[in-house]
């Protein structure tokens, strides 16, 4: 599968808007500007209160790659990637890999038309 690499991108978001991850104490008093308050936007993920553009950026950023990767890919590339990526061979269950597609629009229907293949495709590999 092609993938749009966004994470020098998405590194560039951070930087511009002095947002950092943390996930501890010692790590955020190292990143934080002291002279700033900072709010949590999750997954240890903080930014100055004052930012209200960064969401919207870092989404914006995320939009643009499942684009990118809808035009560049097949339907069943994408349902592949994410079904490996979700380990869905080892488990029997592709819930995690169907939450990762939504945002492609891709539903769980599309997924089982494909998932007989996929399993094939991992016997054949020996992916287990």
């Amino acid at each position: 599968m092609k993938h749009c690499n966004i994470e020098q991108e998405q590194e560039h978001i951070l930087d511009n808007n002095g947002a950092f991850f943390a996930f501890s104490n010692k790590q955020f008093n190292t990143c934080a500007n002291p002279k700033l308050n900072y709010k949590s936007l999750g997954g240890g993920l903080y930014c100055p209160e004052n930012n209200i553009s960064l969401q919207t950026q870092l989404k914006d950023s995320y939009n643009f790659k499942i684009q990118w990767e809808l035009l560049n890919n097949s339907l069943k590339d994408i349902i592949f990637y994410q079904l490996a990526n979700h380990e869905a061979q080892i488990t029997g269950d592709y819930s995690d890999a169907c939450e990762a597609l939504k945002p492609y629009g891709i539903t769980e229907d599309d997924i089982k038309k494909e998932w007989f293949g996929y399993f094939q495709h991992c016997i054949d590999n020996d992916y287990f």
